[in-house]
């Protein structure tokens, strides 16, 4: 999942309901974030309600559902980042990629284009504004 919550381009990893990141210097997955009083979905596969970029700033948010089920809670990133992106809503293939999460097969999204060290920059989306006559 190119969620990119520690504000850098780097892919984290959702299992369960915890987020490990990968440390290339020792080789190992470290937890980063623990959703405490949550659970996740789909038994083995262990996956959140949702992982999606729906605030709009590039980086995922993963909603989860509360062991109880009477909460959905929404987490996300405080972390300032530096770099700067269109929504990822704004790319065709995302978006159709957090519709397959809900109704078919629930694997993490991806974009259209490549987000990680050394990148080029994303492309410009077509986004036209519609103003009422």
């Amino acid at each position: 999942m190119p969620s990119g919550g520690t504000g850098i381009c780097c892919a984290n990893f959702s299992t369960g309901n915890s987020i490990t990141k990968w440390n290339w210097e020792t080789g190992t997955m470290n937890r980063i974030f623990t959703a405490d009083g949550c659970a996740s979905n789909n038994g083995s596969k262990s996956t959140p309600a949702l992982s999606a970029d729906i605030l709009g700033d590039w980086r995922e948010e993963i909603i989860e559902r509360t062991a109880d089920n009477k909460e959905l809670r929404i987490f996300t990133t405080v972390i300032p980042t530096e770099h700067r992106f269109y929504t990822l809503m704004h790319d065709p293939q995302y978006r159709e990629a957090i519709a397959w999460q809900n109704v078919a097969y629930n694997q993490p999204p991806w974009p259209s284009f490549f987000i990680g060290q050394d990148m080029k920059a994303p492309p410009k989306p077509n986004i036209v504004l519609v103003t009422p006559k």
